[in-house]
């Protein structure tokens, strides 16, 4: 089956430096301009943003794009849905595409959310029929029924992001691009926006996912790709996308235990951080599925960025209404000496105490007298169903120290 998005060697040129603020100054600067290229000046205010990047995608799967902040994530979706053209490099999209890679991006201020539906359905190419009969959906899927005929300029942004995401998911696009704008939604929408990713790939749409949550891309992609500085780092299994991403953000003393070299990009603000969450059996199997009453076993991949005496490693349920369901002693907790560098470490739930709900574990490093957060929580989302509990999705968070 033939790709339906592909980049063939794409290469995308900023240019850095003072713009014009109208066209009479734009006319001005043009001699000087001119006598630059001339010269044949050096591109020493260039900034590529992307440097030959190639991957293709199938119709009905789902590829993530990782990398560091400045990585060039957003700038290849933005090639994606041509908001911006590539310097070079050839760009293959097939299929009806529905975007979402800025907040608000596509929606007027002054006009209502009812009339921001039917204005983005008109730019997909829907009829108003058409979307008459999507309406009722996309506005139950965004929670905005008291709110949708006021003007979107009065929206908070986590409700910019519900109304956004739920007009892109709901036009039947053959591709979906989402960027990392859904970070500011609560949880439970979060829940709600990867299920819907979910069916709508077990409905053949293709999925382009750009996110700093490796659990996310984990759970959601078949398939990912890791930039670092424009470049391709890594194209492969999300699995072992995230551990390259892990390997180039550590710093010196965690990449030394690997033989590894010093990374510039890691934040010296972090004191650790939670790579990713196993949900496995007793006999160490993954699963996917726990009747009441089975072990959980949740193996914790971390590393500390500096070395951390006395950590606290804990874990405990909450309900995804916030509601906590158990503390962090009776579920599972973990002291060792000290934690420096990259590592695993095994919380035990014996006899799972709950009943069919959705709830999401938290995991998360302490320091363990004063319980100061040395680390984020790693949260992995359940949906009770008749027989015990089903594993559904993960998100994560950092605290910085």
């Amino acid at each position: 089956m033939p790709a339906l998005v592909r980049f063939d060697n794409v290469s995308k040129r900023y240019r850095l430096g003072a713009g014009q603020n109208d066209l009479r100054e734009l006319i001005s600067s043009l001699p000087g301009r001119l006598v630059r290229r001339a010269g044949d000046a050096s591109d020493q205010d260039d900034f590529w943003a992307l440097r030959e990047v190639s991957f293709a995608v199938d119709r009905g799967s789902a590829l993530g794009i990782i990398g560091s902040n400045g990585a060039g994530k957003t700038t290849t979706l933005k090639i994606l849905s041509r908001v911006t053209r590539p310097t070079s490099g050839h760009v293959l999209v097939d299929g009806r595409m529905s975007s979402l890679i800025e907040l608000g991006a596509g929606f007027h201020p002054d006009l209502t959310g009812r009339e921001n539906i039917y204005l983005n359905g008109a730019i997909l190419g829907l009829k108003k029929r058409e979307v008459d009969g999507l309406f009722d959906r996309i506005v139950g899927f965004a929670e905005l029924e008291r709110f949708i005929d006021t003007p979107v300029k009065r929206y908070s942004s986590g409700m910019y992001a519900r109304l956004g995401f739920a007009v892109a998911a709901h036009v039947s696009p053959d591709i979906l691009l989402v960027d990392e704008v859904l970070s500011v939604g609560d949880l439970s929408f979060q829940m709600k926006c990867a299920e819907r990713m979910k069916e709508l790939r077990a409905q053949g749409t293709t999925i382009i996912l750009v996110s700093h949550n490796m659990r996310t891309v984990d759970a959601i992609c078949d398939s990912c790709l890791l930039l670092n500085h424009g470049r391709v780092a890594f194209l492969g299994s999300p699995s072992e996308a995230i551990d390259v991403h892990l390997a180039l953000s550590q710093p010196t003393s965690a990449r030394d235990l690997k033989g590894g070299s010093a990374s510039p990009d890691r934040d010296p603000g972090k004191a650790a951080d939670i790579v990713r969450v196993e949900l496995l059996d007793d006999h160490g199997n993954p699963r996917e599925c726990y009747e009441i009453g089975e072990t959980l076993v949740a193996r914790i991949h971390y590393v500390a960025h500096r070395r951390i005496e006395a950590p606290l490693f804990s874990a405990g349920f909450f309900r995804a209404d916030g509601l906590h369901a158990g503390s962090n002693t009776s579920l599972g907790y973990l002291e060792p000496e000290l934690i420096d560098g990259p590592g695993v470490v095994e919380l035990t739930v014996p006899n799972l105490p709950l009943v069919p709900h959705t709830y999401v574990l938290v995991t998360s490093i302490c320091e363990r007298r004063s319980l100061r957060a040395y680390a984020m929580e790693q949260l992995v989302s359940f949906r009770g169903g008749s027989s015990g509990v089903l594993l559904d999705e993960a998100y994560g968070v950092f605290v910085p120290d």
